[in-house]
């Protein structure tokens, strides 16, 4: 299983408590907060650019099922359809040119040894995934309209099936994309 730390917006606390309530009734554990819906981005000219289609409301909190005994791990450039209800596995991998949710932007691992701690593993993916979200996206994640989250090994995975992998994964809280956000400079 693997945890995610999105980025802190103000009304964290009501988006926490709209997933709180979803697992509640989904069964399923992890998760956390949405970050806030930032403005709808420009439309871009270039043909490769990526596209979103209308808004289709809040984006589902993607999960695993808490009975993996080895989390899924994405690659980088693989986009996911976090929307699908089989949560968060190999067939949520769809191709880039399709409509999706999140693409994978950066990957590495966290150095071994004992688990350091659920915040401390969270916090380390968080600061080092926002390290590398203007060099993918081409602008500061403080100005883009984009979002990121990341996929952390969590106590149980660290110990069960020596999970190290953390995945920073990108998304557009308003919309759908179709291609890579990868320059998308928005």
């Amino acid at each position: 299983m693997m945890g995610r730390m999105p980025r802190n917006r103000p009304i964290a606390a009501l988006a926490l408590a709209i997933a709180a309530a979803a697992l509640a009734v989904s069964g399923c554990s992890g998760g956390s907060a949405q970050p806030s819906t930032p403005p709808t981005p420009p439309s871009a000219s270039a043909s490769n650019a990526p596209t979103a289609p209308a808004p289709t409301g809040a984006r589902p909190e993607p999960q695993q099922s808490s009975g993996d005994t080895a989390p899924f791990v994405p690659a980088v450039g693989d986009c996911l359809d976090a929307s699908k209800e089989h949560g968060l596995s190999p067939s949520s991998v769809v191709p880039c040119e399709e409509p999706h949710d999140d693409e994978v932007y950066a990957q590495f691992d966290l150095d071994g040894g004992g688990f350091p701690g659920d915040d401390a593993v969270a916090r380390a993916a968080h600061d080092a995934c926002a390290s590398r979200f203007e060099a993918f996206v081409g602008i500061a994640h403080a100005d883009s309209a984009l979002e990121f989250y990341t996929l952390h090994p969590t106590t149980e995975s660290w110990s069960t099936s020596g999970a190290r992998t953390v995945s920073c994964i990108i998304w557009n809280p308003t919309d759908h994309v179709t291609g890579s956000l990868e320059g998308a400079a928005y």
